[in-house]
């Protein structure tokens, strides 16, 4: 029904090959996505990783609250330290260890080297070292587990980034972990203020790590991917990997979502994404489809994550057939980065929109264009009269409230199309 209603534009064979081009580019961003996926669990499966991580949730289960303070107590700078817990459990799990002169020093920079070894170590590893490096046992593991790349790394014992230990760090999970739900990647992505400073490389497992609660940013919404980890913050990213029931994970609130349950009864959640007017405009549409004289239904196509709102006389008509279509709202679509003209318009039988649908237009045309809504109408108005009467092909186009709008009366048919382009 989503392609049905969003045959707005003029050149019908220039929108189905657009839609083809989409629709081919998102399978292979799935697939894509399922390759990465599954590339992080190549070397070792994922019942053998569970295996190995077992253990240690279950005796991070079977703690006390005595034996994390007994962890605490040995050392003698973090008691009063936010990430005392975080560090004390890893402690009684002898995943870390402090310094010599009894202390932990939870704001010094933790080196690659130990994020690494926390990290094996947090997967069931007990290597024991023949060499002279005390790293280098973990390091071939994490080698050998793909958390890490050849060379990847220069001098180990350099303070490591933060998007550098979200990616090992989500590469381990991954080993024993399912997947994130990728659906509100694009709202990450929009919440995130510093998100195209960082690295191509690690964008995936920023996203990943955001939507399972591991390594979130700061209150004011930067990640700072090339700041530098704490010890204090290493143990809590550790932590959080093993223990599920501490994540905080990333959701929008429910004035960021809107839930549409479209014609098939399939309810999908739509998220704002870095173009937030569209994700307004589809709550506008929701909130307007009701009033419509006939019968509206809201549509949500995942794989281009378009909306759109179909209309027919009664809701017998829509169930009988898709093709009894009268009119068609198309925000084209969510996520599009350069498409000029976001919302369209596609009149299939004028005289039954003319009767049945125009609040609907009404409502949306004033959220749309504002003071300039009674114009808009006006030129509506004139097309549905314009393709009751004639076969002759007509098109204008207007300035509605900083945005240009296109209206074109097809040759031969008693159809029209309204293109909205996005504001100048």
């Amino acid at each position: 029904m989503v392609q049905l209603t969003c045959r707005a534009k003029t050149n019908l064979a220039e929108e189905l090959n657009e839609m083809k081009r989409k629709c081919i580019s998102a399978l292979i961003l799935i697939m894509l996505m399922s390759f990465t996926t599954n590339a992080y669990s190549a070397n070792e499966s994922t019942s053998t990783a569970s295996y190995r991580v077992k253990p240690i949730q279950e005796k991070l289960a079977a703690m006390t609250q005595e034996d994390i303070d007994k962890s605490i107590g040995s050392f003698s700078d973090i008691r009063d330290h936010w990430a005392a817990p975080f560090i004390g459990k890893l402690t009684a799990l002898g995943i870390i260890s402090g310094y010599g002169d009894g202390t932990f020093k939870p704001e010094k920079m933790v080196s690659i080297d130990e994020f690494i070894a926390m990290t094996i170590r947090a997967l069931g590893y007990k290597p024991e070292s023949e060499s002279k490096y005390w790293a280098q046992p973990y390091i071939d593991i994490a080698m050998d587990q793909k958390l890490i790349e050849k060379n990847e790394f220069i001098n180990y014992t350099e303070p490591i980034k933060r998007e550098q230990a979200v990616q090992i760090a989500i590469k381990a999970l991954m080993l024993y972990a399912t997947a994130p739900n990728s659906s509100i990647y694009d709202y990450i992505r929009y919440k995130i203020k510093d998100y195209p400073t960082i690295g191509d490389q690690y964008k995936q497992y920023v996203l990943q790590s955001y939507v399972m609660g591991i390594i979130l940013g700061t209150p004011g919404g930067f990640f700072t991917p090339d700041g530098f980890l704490t010890r204090g913050e290493a143990a809590t990213v550790i932590i959080k990997n093993i223990d599920t029931s501490i994540r905080k994970l990333m959701k929008p609130d429910e004035s960021e979502m809107l839930s549409i349950t479209d014609s098939s009864g399939k309810t999908y959640e739509v998220y704002p994404t870095d173009r937030p007017e569209l994700f307004e405009t589809a709550v506008t549409l929701n909130k307007n489809i009701s009033k419509t004289k006939g019968y509206g239904v809201l549509d949500y196509n995942p794989f281009d994550q378009l909306v759109s709102a179909s209309f027919y006389e009664n809701k017998a008509a829509m169930e009988e057939s898709d093709f009894n279509i009268k009119m068609g709202f198309c925000i084209y679509p969510m996520d599009e980065k350069v498409i000029s003209h976001p919302y369209s318009i596609t009149v299939f039988v004028p005289t039954i929109v003319n009767e049945l649908h125009m609040d609907f237009i009404n409502s949306v045309f004033e959220y749309l264009f504002n003071s300039d809504s009674d114009k808009g109408i006006a030129q509506f108005n004139r097309y549905i009269d314009l393709s009751s009467k004639t076969s002759e092909k007509y098109e204008d186009y207007l300035s509605l409230n900083n945005r240009q709008v296109r209206f074109y009366k097809v040759s031969g048919k008693n159809t029209f199309s309204v293109w909205i382009y996005s504001k100048k």
